[in-house]
């Protein structure tokens, strides 16, 4: 069998590809398909996600939840805290216009 070595960038995306990918040349005609390997062990986890009780939900609707659960300012602050970041100064703040 033929082998094609990837660069190390090419290799980490077919690495962490969950689809097949389409792989073409440096004219973009297609020239095969990259399909990933499943191992025994991401075939378990799969079956038993599957066979839990937990909720499921789409990314539409996760998407939807979180554009009305928070406010955009207060998603900024509750992400500078989880990453220990200052948070964003307000509009009021820093400007001159106390």
């Amino acid at each position: 069998m033929t082998q094609l070595v990837l660069t190390e960038e090419q290799a980490k995306v077919a690495a962490s590809a969950l689809r097949p990918l389409e792989v073409h040349d440096t004219r973009g005609n297609v020239v095969g398909t990259f399909s990933p390997i499943w191992t025994a062990a991401d075939i378990t986890e799969a079956k038993n996600r599957l066979a839990s009780s937990e909720p499921r939900y789409t990314t539409a609707q996760v998407l939807e939840y979180l554009r009305n659960s928070v406010s955009e300012p207060d998603r900024l602050v509750e992400v500078a805290n989880v990453r220990g970041l200052d948070p964003p100064a307000s509009e009021s703040q820093g400007n001159g216009q106390n």
